[in-house]
């Protein structure tokens, strides 16, 4: 018996450590209630609590996401039967070898994942080649936004989940590109999974610009 329940001891444990949780979650919910900002310590620093959950949603869809790739391959795109270590072997053997695309993200997580790129972006591009004043870099996918307008001192970004119109023009007055395409692959770009100029997206604008996104804003 342990804590007054009978049964095996895995399952006990587990119901334990789910009131735990759950009791943990009421006193944060105590706390928010009474107009507090809870702070969560992570290894780059205390963050606002909604903030530090978004990260913990996207550490686990995305690096899911990598280990649903290493286990069972993927074709990078822009993959082709000409391409690669198969290039060699005859059309029906490169078709076989071949690799599925990756599935799409769940779209529960895509809010999520796009709440942390849009939160450290600013962070993300301070760490690479800077951009001129005015330059703005945009990923729009279906139902988010990432990125934004560096106005020479600091990035104006919009709200992630608020996607553009098409004909909707970004305020920047220098260099512009807006990557569109489905949310899953602007959210593998943006987070590093793989290269602009293979990934698909429709590019409007600076293609350069496009092609060195990763340069800008490296990472995470």
């Amino acid at each position: 018996m342990v804590d007054g329940l009978a049964g095996d001891a895995l399952d006990l444990a587990w119901h334990r450590a789910r009131a735990e949780l759950a009791a943990g979650f009421d006193v944060v919910g105590d706390v928010v209630r009474r107009g507090a900002v809870p702070v969560l310590p992570l290894p780059y620093g205390d963050v606002p609590l909604a903030v530090a959950l978004d990260t913990f949603v996207m550490e686990a869809a995305v690096h899911g996401d990598d280990l649903r790739a290493a286990l069972v391959g993927h074709a990078e795109p822009g993959d082709g039967p000409d391409a690669g270590p198969d290039a060699g072997l005859d059309a029906g053997a490169r078709a076989e070898a071949v690799p599925a695309p990756l599935p799409p993200l769940d779209p529960r997580v895509v809010p999520s994942c796009a709440r942390f790129v849009q939160h450290f972006w600013p962070v993300l591009a301070s760490l690479g080649t800077p951009v001129r004043a005015g330059t703005t870099l945009r990923l729009v996918g279906r139902t988010i936004v990432l990125g934004g307008t560096f106005d020479g001192a600091s990035w104006l970004l919009p709200d992630p989940l608020r996607p553009p119109g098409p004909e909707e023009r970004p305020p920047g007055a220098g260099p512009t590109v807006t990557l569109r395409g489905d949310d899953s692959t602007v959210l593998r770009v943006a987070l590093g999974r793989g290269p602009v100029t293979a990934s698909g997206l429709h590019v409007d604008g600076d293609a350069a610009l496009a092609a060195a996104l990763k340069e800008h804003v490296p990472g995470p």
